[in-house]
């Protein structure tokens, strides 16, 4: 499901593969994602390697990308609202409740 969404929001932004730090922070735009620069720094070093964009694009790898962007929706923000942290409706957001109120 995630790799559809991945392969529509590359198409409609027209986003060039492999991507850098913008073009990573664009696609997670598109998936509404909350991406700060930490966080693309995060998914270049785990889909292309240390080298991130100056890697050869053969080290470009599309399914640790996908893994890296559904391990991350969960985490993350929506991009539409950042305050709001999804792990506030886990476990987390029942013992830190009195510090981040849910609506």
């Amino acid at each position: 499901m995630m790799t559809m969404q991945v392969d529509k929001a590359i198409k409609d932004h027209k986003l060039v593969m492999p991507p850098n730090k913008e073009c990573f922070q664009t696609l997670c735009k598109a998936l509404n994602m909350h991406c700060s620069e930490t966080v693309a720094y995060e998914g270049l070093i785990y889909c292309r390697g240390k080298q991130m964009e100056n890697s050869a694009p053969e080290e470009f790898d599309m399914e640790r990308m996908v893994f890296f962007l559904n391990l991350k929706s969960k985490m993350v923000a929506p991009a539409d609202n950042p305050r709001i942290a999804l792990m506030q409706r886990g476990s987390l957001g029942m013992r830190n409740q009195q510090f981040y109120p849910t609506q």
